[in-house]
């Protein structure tokens, strides 16, 4: 392997999703775009209400993202979404 290849795989991790592995940037993940991995699109229907919640981040860290907030991707994270509608 190259030294390109390794820098490559250094800017991913693998995290999981309901139950399903995705790869992603080893960066901020937003909300939306958790719910995206999800369900494929985040539908902006005010009667419709996505809750995430994480473990495992970086030092064990658990907790919830909510619209507007993001959190930093860490190898093994583990994600679970859920989607209500209100009407």
């Amino acid at each position: 392997m190259n030294n390109t290849e390794g820098q490559e795989k250094d800017k991913t991790v693998e995290i999981v999703v309901n139950a399903r592995p995705r790869t992603v940037a080893k960066d901020k993940l937003s909300y939306r775009y958790v719910v995206e991995l999800a369900y494929g699109q985040f539908d902006p229907n005010p009667n419709v209400v996505y809750t995430v919640t994480y473990s495992k981040g970086i030092h064990d860290e658990k907790g919830s993202l909510v619209d507007g907030k993001d959190v930093m991707a860490h190898k093994g994270m583990v994600f679970h979404v859920t989607k209500t509608d209100k009407s």
